[in-house]
């Protein structure tokens, strides 16, 4: 299975092992994957990691975290969902929010201030054609399928366009040297 798809269909079985349906923002952002670069709530540099060297890092981290937590429950994939487990897939920037907290709100706080996706859904990092230059980095996170709504009401809050719903280019970007992905 290519390294991109083993996250994605490892990001699914773990967040279907993991999230709290009353609260999904709040359990799928576990203790256990907390990126240790990650900054506090307050912080307004909180994501600043994501525009260093380290970005990729952190993301490989908490995917080998993900699979040795997934392999200690005994939860072994043997293949990928063909539809995403009904979830889709999120860019966001949350290095480009405004912190303002509509994306949050409009979430049910799937998304927090910094209009990050919880950690637990994060898949890759690329870079795309957005944002202020074309090469900032953008984290690519799965959204799981009840949460699908509330982070579409987030997208159109969003007064800084640092969320959408990925597209073929970045999906093109994901699968770039270091990453494969399979469409649908």
């Amino acid at each position: 299975m290519p390294e991109i798809e083993r996250r994605l269909a490892e990001t699914i079985a773990w967040c279907a092992l993991t999230a709290n349906e009353a609260d999904l923002g709040r359990s799928l952002r576990s203790p256990a994957l907390r990126p240790a670069a990650l900054g506090s709530a307050d912080d307004p540099d909180a994501y600043g990691w994501l525009v260093g060297p380290e970005a990729a890092e952190v993301l490989d981290q908490l995917s080998g975290k993900r699979g040795a937590l997934l392999h200690e429950k005994k939860q072994y994939l043997v293949a990928m969902p063909s539809d995403l487990g009904g979830g889709r897939l999120l860019v966001s920037g949350p290095h480009l929010s405004v912190w303002d907290g509509a994306s949050q709100h409009a979430s049910a706080g799937f998304v927090d201030a910094f209009d990050a996706p919880p950690w637990d859904t994060w898949i890759t990092v690329i870079t795309s054609g957005y944002g202020k230059s074309s090469h900032e980095p953008l984290l690519v996170s799965w959204v799981p399928p009840q949460s699908v709504a509330a982070v579409d009401a987030a997208i159109d809050v969003n007064p800084v366009g640092a969320l959408r719903w990925a597209t073929d280019a970045d999906l093109a970007a994901a699968t770039a040297p270091r990453h494969e992905i399979a469409t649908r």
